[in-house]
């Protein structure tokens, strides 16, 4: 079964921006410049702007520490760094992830940002956690740790997701992790009120029960305190075939699932929809784009729906 990694989000109504980077072979560079990181840069880097040359980054080292910059101006600011638990004994190296490392980062100003990171401590079987760290006033909190998943899997698979902040006091985690009893996916949200997450709560989907539920992008309307989700139901398993679900996110509660109708041409049994990216002018009137693949990931088309007044279209092919 396939996870999503790292799948963008997007919130216009948001002055934010994120993206995913890979430090050049021998040097560090954030944000086209180059900068001494205490233990150098080890894999992705995740960042969120503000505002044109007003964001910042955050990554690990290759000694196990997050470490957090700021962008002002252009300008970059001194590195912070915080430790992880105890025990972390892999980083992600590379393009490809291994078992520690940022997942996502989303700032509503250069002072509030949050940054999840997930981790396993191998010197604790099965102990597999998502780390978040909160900025606030423009200091870096240490990590804490998103608790309380509900029917959590005996397995400890890693929880992954991303986050999405919308005012200084608030913001939302999306993600997937493993469920028992069945040992499948399945899709949470969790807020963060200034610096304290709380329990996540499991999107109401008892159809796709033995179905593997993965996430994928999510897109807020701020001054609502509102955001839709988007993701991928693998019914190979009850045969049913794969297909995109949405839903929503109204203070902190998420609601159903329903699901997104299939694009003309597209077979459930052999390909896949991935949506990577959702825009929202207002409540319940949206944009969804995403990728339509193989059955093993490899891109065959582009998609887009849209959501008018709260009734989503039928995907359609754009490339």
């Amino acid at each position: 079964m396939m996870r999503y990694l790292r799948p963008l989000l997007a919130a216009p109504l948001l002055v934010l921006g994120l993206t995913l980077t890979s430090a050049p072979a021998g040097a560090d560079s954030v944000f086209g410049v180059s900068i001494s990181i205490p233990g150098g840069n080890a894999g992705l880097i995740v960042t969120s702007c503000v505002s044109a040359k007003n964001c910042v980054a955050a990554g690990i080292t290759s000694t196990a520490k997050v470490w957090f910059v700021t962008q002002t101006n252009g300008r970059l600011g001194a590195v912070t760094l915080r430790t992880l638990p105890a025990g972390t004994t892999e980083i992600y190296s590379g393009v490809r992830p291994s078992d520690t490392g940022p997942e996502s980062l989303s700032c509503s100003s250069l002072t509030h940002c949050v940054a999840l990171f997930s981790n396993d401590v191998h010197t604790v079987p099965k102990n597999s956690q998502l780390l978040y760290f909160s900025m606030t006033n423009g200091t870096w909190g240490n990590f804490q740790t998103v608790t309380g998943f509900p029917q959590a899997s005996a397995q400890g698979a890693r929880p992954i997701g991303s986050v999405i902040c919308m005012t200084a006091t608030s913001c939302t985690i999306y993600g997937d992790f493993h469920i028992a009893p069945y040992e499948s996916w399945t899709v949470f949200a969790a807020t963060v009120n200034a610096a304290t997450v709380g329990t996540p709560f499991l999107f109401p989907a008892s159809a796709y029960d033995g179905d593997d539920e993965y996430y994928g992008a999510i897109g807020c309307v701020a001054s609502a305190n509102w955001c839709v989700v988007s993701g991928q139901v693998d019914g190979l398993t009850s045969g049913t075939g794969r297909y995109a679900f949405v839903g929503t996110i109204t203070a902190g509660v998420p609601s159903n699932l329903s699901t997104l109708a299939a694009p003309a041409g597209f077979n459930g049994h052999s390909q896949m929809l991935k949506p990577t990216s959702i825009t929202c002018t207002s409540v319940n009137n949206c944009t969804m784009t995403g990728s339509w693949t193989n059955d093993s990931g490899a891109p065959l088309h582009q998609f887009r729906a849209t959501l008018t007044n709260g009734n989503w279209s039928v995907p359609v092919r754009t490339s």
